[in-house]
């Protein structure tokens, strides 16, 4: 039998699965025939054979008895389930805890993969985040972790460690000379498109609002990308925990940065601001600092994909803004980690999640 739509920009293992499972579904089939004997009836080779019986087994259409050789059909099969531990370095039940959970589920469901996550948070402590590494990789449950490391993460030898006995994929940041599948977005690129939009708009000198904490490396490229394009100053100011203190209707850091914020530009003579917090910016720039100053200046942030209000400063003005997607960044490692666990190889390099240009 020729395996048919041989003409289909679909894939030969693709066409073969669906072949199969159609046949299967109206045959009824229990034992399957081998994979030889497959190749030589659809006329094509074992790989292809392999591939397409690799797809019907993830949907958990089939099971693979190896010491006898079979493999059998049945619609009783219940699908595999995954745990995977997440570490974050984020505040445990922060509302970030809550939409990285929703993104990783998300991530799941769209790779109809029958997972569930085990969330911890390092609230960007080194050692924290190393005793629940320490901790997920102990638990027999757990099939594989995805850490996204504190800024100064010292632990990058013992993830590679980790490593070696469960799949382990990194996300937002970077190790220098650690090995290990990791999925970034591509702050670099974001920061060169900000730059030249800026120079374009006859921007001479950028302030650039960041947080006082400091920078994972993703920042750190993408302050380096935008200095290769215009003259920036940094600007750092308590931004999170004026986020926390205006929260609790506490409004007395928010006036002292904003009175901080208006001495800065004015002492560096910056005619733009940009800063990778949108909902910060939109608290301390749209929200503090006097109108005659504010609008004239150009303004650009970055911001998620995940919902977000802004002030009526905010939505008035003519803010540039690049998006990054979270839920691409933990599909994309999803991926990672499924394949990991399914093939026994890991994956190499890094993946770069780009950031797009929606205003």
């Amino acid at each position: 039998m020729a395996m048919q739509s041989k003409s289909s920009s679909k894939p030969a293992y693709i066409l073969l699965a669906n072949q199969l499972k159609k046949r299967f579904g109206e045959q009824g089939e229990d034992q399957l025939p081998t994979f030889r004997d497959i190749a030589q009836e659809y006329n094509v080779t074992i790989g292809v054979v392999q591939r397409a019986m690799q797809c019907l087994k993830n949907e958990s259409l089939i099971q693979v008895h190896r010491s006898t050789g079979s493999r059998r059909v049945s619609g009783d099969i219940e699908p595999e389930l995954l745990c995977y531990g997440l570490i974050h370095p984020y505040q445990a039940h922060a509302e970030s805890e809550l939409v990285i959970s929703m993104n990783l589920l998300l991530a799941f469901e769209q790779l109809k993969a029958n997972a569930v996550p085990l969330i911890r948070a390092s609230a960007n402590n080194s050692a924290q985040e190393r005793n629940n590494a320490e901790q997920l990789a102990a638990n027999p449950l757990i099939d594989g972790m995805l850490i996204s490391p504190c800024v100064n993460s010292t632990n990058g030898e013992f993830f590679l460690e980790l490593a070696s006995k469960k799949p382990v994929v990194i996300l937002e940041n970077t190790f220098a000379d650690i090995n290990l599948p990791t999925v970034i977005f591509d702050y670099a690129q974001a920061g060169r498109e900000i730059g030249r939009e800026l120079r374009a708009r006859g921007c001479r000198k950028t302030m650039v609002l960041l947080d006082e904490g400091a920078d994972n490396r993703s920042l750190v490229d993408l302050q380096e990308a935008m200095r290769a394009e215009i003259a920036i100053d940094i600007c750092r100011l308590p931004l999170f925990r004026i986020e926390r203190e205006c929260k609790n209707w506490n409004y007395e850091l928010h006036g002292k940065s904003c009175v901080e914020l208006e001495n800065f530009i004015l002492a560096h003579e910056c005619d733009s601001v940009f800063s990778p917090f949108d909902a910060h910016f939109d608290i301390v720039f749209m929200g503090g600092v006097r109108d005659n100053l504010r609008r004239n200046m150009v303004s650009a942030v970055i911001c998620s994909d995940h919902p977000n209000w802004y002030t009526e400063n905010f939505v008035r003005s003519k803010v540039m803004m690049w998006q990054f997607s979270s839920r691409e960044l933990f599909t994309t490692a999803a991926t990672r980690l499924l394949n990991w666990k399914r093939s026994h190889q890991q994956p190499c390099g890094v993946r770069n999640i780009k950031l797009k240009r929606i205003r």
